[in-house]
Order: structure tokens, then C-alpha cells, then sequence
């Protein structure tokens, strides 16, 4: 996947493995050497993982949902973030698809809907890491609490999870995103938009983010994370990665290669605004 703008061109990282086995637990079905990733599944034979697969495709269509062209990974990562209870798992499904359709009726969110967030320069595409993940890199110090449009910035937020994902190469289905909170003061500390950021991630694209890595942390903004953190979801919760402020770019180069990290965090890449990407086959108005 290559992810250009008018600046800069950055290459990602063709994800291959070459496979001997079927792996449940962190899941790679692999055919020859394209991996597609199932989440984290417990250990289980293959025909537990297929029986309980259809059982949820079952119980999906009991409830009325429509499974026209939808990825098993798609019901898998749903059936993960339900603990594999299925009947939670066939609801919270059916709930993303009636979602979907009613706010993203035309399958992506249109830019010129969102222009007022576009305009605060607030995330950044930067490729991918070692695994081919995308990298979302987001400063926070750039949103102002109790200014905008909250619905224009709930578009906003699909928007950047749409783009960032849509960005990932064949078989990989998560991001990492990398939260800088430096400058952060007490107009930015928005307790409503970081729940609204979690709740999104959480109830229409579960399991799709990788780690999240807080950097530049200031002291303030323990006392938000203190309002944010219950509505967080132990798997959600278990991906945040608060950094050590003088172990940023050691951290980071352990997820990162230096070509795919940013100057400012001691890579080699410029940043590139999420709307200034230009990915294959994705919607540019």
C-alpha cells in the first residue's frame, strides 16, 4: 500500500508471511503467503473457531441483520469483543450495521462536512509499523473543548478510523495511533471527545486498534483520564500505552522503523495530514 500526498510519498511495508500451520490466539489463517488476521482469539481447534463462526452468522440473521458481503473477520472481531457470547456479539452487530447505513449512507464521510476539524490540523497518516499497521498520529493540544459542532466532530473521528484503516495492506485489519499531548492546556481537556473517540472505536470498529501510545503526558491530564478511563473496555484499556517522557523514541522505534516514524519523534518522515494522504481507492471529496 502506498499512502502519497503533494510532499511526500511513503512506502508501507508488504506484509508476507509464509505459513505452516493455522494459528488461533493472536489468528493468522494463512494461504500461501498472504495473511488474514483474525483477532485475538482464544486457543481453539479450527472447528470450535468455524462452529461458533456460524453460530453467530445464525444468530445474526435470526435477529433480522443482513450478512450480504460481510468478512468473517468482520464477525469475528465483534464476537472478540463480546468474549464469544453470541448473542451479545449478533446484537452489537446488528447495532454497527443499522449505524452504518444511517451515518455513513454514502459508505464514507464527505470532507467537505467535516472542514471545520480538517482545519485544526489535527492528525497525521504516517505509514505503517513493523507489522504493517497504519499509524494515526493525533495532537491533541489542536481540539478546543466546548467549540465546534459535536456531531461534525463524531464525522471527524469516522472519518480518521475510515482512512487510517482503508490505508492498511491486504490481510491487516488494525491501527496504531500515537495520542501527543504536548501543549496540552485546560481549553483542550474535553472529557466528552475522548469518550466519544473510545466509545466510536469501541461499538463500530472493535478490535481494530492495535496500540495506542500517549506521549508527552502532562500532569492535567490525569484528571480527565480519571473521568475517561470507566468507559473504556478492558480490551481497550489493555492497548493504551502511557510513555515515559524520556523514552518516546525508544518506544516508539520498538513499534516503528525510523523510516516510518516522524522527525519530531526522532524518525525520518514528515508528517502527512490525514486529508492531504491520498489512498487507492478511496473516496477524495
Amino acid at each position: 500500500m502506498q499512502i502519497q500526498s503533494k510532499n511526500q510519498l511513503i512506502l508501507g511495508k508488504n506484509i508476507e508471511h509464509i505459513c505452516i500451520a493455522e494459528f488461533i490466539g493472536r489468528r493468522k489463517l494463512c494461504q500461501g503467503t498472504k495473511a488474514t488476521h483474525y483477532g485475538r482469539l482464544p486457543k481453539l481447534p479450527k472447528a470450535t473457531v468455524d462452529s461458533v463462526l456460524q453460530s453467530l452468522q445464525e444468530a445474526v440473521h435470526r435477529k433480522g441483520g443482513n450478512l450480504k458481503n460481510v468478512d468473517d473477520k468482520i464477525l469475528l472481531r465483534f464476537l472478540q469483543s463480546k468474549n464469544q457470547n453470541v448473542d451479545e456479539a449478533a446484537r452489537k452487530f446488528i447495532t454497527y450495521q443499522k449505524w452504518r447505513k444511517s451515518f455513513l449512507p454514502l459508505g464514507y464521510v464527505p470532507e467537505s462536512t467535516i472542514e471545520s476539524e480538517l482545519r485544526l490540523k489535527q492528525s497525521y497518516l504516517q505509514g505503517q509499523d513493523k507489522k504493517g499497521h497504519p499509524v494515526l498520529v493525533t495532537f491533541a493540544s489542536k481540539h478546543e473543548a466546548n467549540k465546534g459542532d459535536p456531531e461534525e466532530y463524531k464525522r471527524f473521528l469516522v472519518y480518521s478510523f475510515e482512512k487510517t484503516l482503508a490505508s492498511a495492506p491486504e490481510g491487516v485489519d488494525k491501527f496504531v495511533q500515537i495520542v501527543d499531548l504536548k501543549h496540552l492546556g485546560f481549553k483542550n481537556l474535553d472529557s466528552a471527545a475522548f469518550i466519544a473517540a473510545f466509545q466510536i472505536l469501541q461499538d463500530y470498529y472493535p478490535d481494530t486498534l492495535e496500540k495506542a501510545f500517549m506521549i508527552n503526558v502532562p500532569f492535567i491530564f490525569y484528571g480527565l483520564w480519571k473521568i475517561v478511563s470507566p468507559f473504556l473496555e478492558e480490551a481497550t484499556r489493555e492497548r493504551i500505552i502511557f510513555v515515559d517522557g524520556n523514552k518516546v523514541k525508544e518506544t516508539l522505534l520498538n513499534q516503528i522503523d525510523i523510516d516510518q516514524l516522524p522527525v519530531i519523534y526522532g524518525g525520518k518522515t514528515d508528517l502527512v495530514l490525514l486529508q492531504d494522504a491520498v489512498i487507492l481507492n478511496y473516496p477524495t471529496v
